[in-house]
């Protein structure tokens, strides 16, 4: 009788773990959804703010007084939820690739506009192109990640630093002639107000580049 109730306890037992796990495997799945969707309308809504202002420039010329908080504000959230995506998801997932790189190519529009305006309207801000490789080969996700870090303090800091990350890996013809155009080889590397540096940069050194430039 004592064997009989012991194996219906470990069967209950493995029931009510099995349940649970069930259970926690289809919250991870509903929260990725959910996550995937939240940078899908992400993107687009920032995607139009950017036509919307742009459109708006060409109309009736470039408004120096609109605010860009808004853009900013965005941009930096969508960044952010698909960071979280690439830890719950992989960075390699085909999903979260594509939604990168469509995010990537907001960013690159989001830079256009600020260095447009920086240049017509005196606007104060640092524009820092960050270009960085997630291969594990030589360390590059790693030396990249480290950098990564320095420039999160950097723009949380400092609201006129205004940071833009693109993975050199992302085949789009429009980062690829970036990538040209500022001769990027050595990750990672960045572009600060339009000039080149290439290699890993402590703080102390992009605060000096910074005040150079």
């Amino acid at each position: 009788m004592v064997r009989e109730l012991s194996k219906k306890k470990y069967v209950a037992v493995y029931i009510i773990t099995t349940l649970i796990f069930l259970v926690g495997v289809s919250i991870g799945w509903q929260v990725n959804n959910y996550l995937m969707s939240d940078v899908r309308s992400g993107v687009d809504e920032l995607r139009a703010q950017l036509i919307g202002f742009d459109l708006r420039n060409k109309i009736i010329g470039q408004n120096c007084d609109v605010s860009i908080d808004s853009i900013l504000r965005d941009k930096y959230s969508i960044g952010n939820e698909v960071t979280e995506l690439e830890e719950r998801r992989g960075k390699k997932d085909r999903e979260v690739l594509l939604q990168k790189e469509l995010y990537q190519l907001t960013e690159l529009n989001t830079w256009v506009v600020l260095k447009d305006r920086r240049e017509k309207c005196g606007d104060k801000l640092d524009l820092i192109l960050f270009f960085y490789s997630n291969e594990e080969k030589n360390n590059l996700d790693k030396v990249s990640e480290d950098q990564g870090y320095i420039l999160d303090d950097l723009w949380i800091n400092d609201s006129s630093i205004v940071v833009f990350s693109f993975d050199v890996n992302t085949q789009n013809p429009a980062l690829e002639s970036l990538i040209e155009i500022y001769n990027i080889t050595i990750i990672p590397s960045m572009v600060i107000n339009d000039k080149t540096h290439s290699g890993f940069k402590n703080l102390y050194q992009i605060r000096q580049i910074l005040e150079q430039s």
